[in-house]
């Protein structure tokens, strides 16, 4: 995190970098993604 926040802060950006963040599979875990989508499906309209 501290190596990201770095890397943002000298760039203003963070790319796609598995060294640095989550790769995005794990951030949609995390974020409980499909549960969301469920969600979103079963109220929409």
């Amino acid at each position: 995190m501290q190596k990201a926040l770095t890397v943002l802060r000298e760039t203003k950006r963070v790319d796609e970098d598995p060294a640095l963040v989550a790769p995005f599979a794990e951030r949609q875990r995390l974020v409980r993604k499909p549960e969301l989508d469920a969600l979103e499906k079963r109220y929409a309209s």
